[in-house]
């Protein structure tokens, strides 16, 4: 609430045990999800996290996903996201 208190853009943050009980559905096996962001909310998945400090990376980290789908066209946002997990690697900056 404080943070929101001083950040009123920001938008909803939600805290879900887990991704089943935020989407109905699993992540694959040996995959870990800690946050995900839909472009109008951030889901945070707590059985995830190791503790407080390990949520708010996790926060920050969704912030910035949110920020970038908001600057750049929802194809070049989507190529980006997908290259840096087939590289496993920070891809280039993208260009608008």
């Amino acid at each position: 609430d404080r943070i929101r208190a001083r950040f009123p853009s920001l938008p909803p943050i939600f805290m879900e045990r887990c991704v089943s009980d935020a989407f109905g559905r699993r992540v694959p096996a040996g995959t870990t999800a800690k946050g995900a962001s839909n472009g109008k909310e951030i889901f945070i998945f707590l059985d995830s996290h190791g503790g407080e400090l390990d949520v708010l990376r996790t926060v920050f980290h969704e912030l910035f996903h949110h920020g970038l789908s908001k600057t750049l066209p929802q194809a070049r946002y989507i190529k980006t996201m997908l290259k840096l997990v087939a590289d496993g690697q920070p891809p280039t900056a993208p260009r608008p």
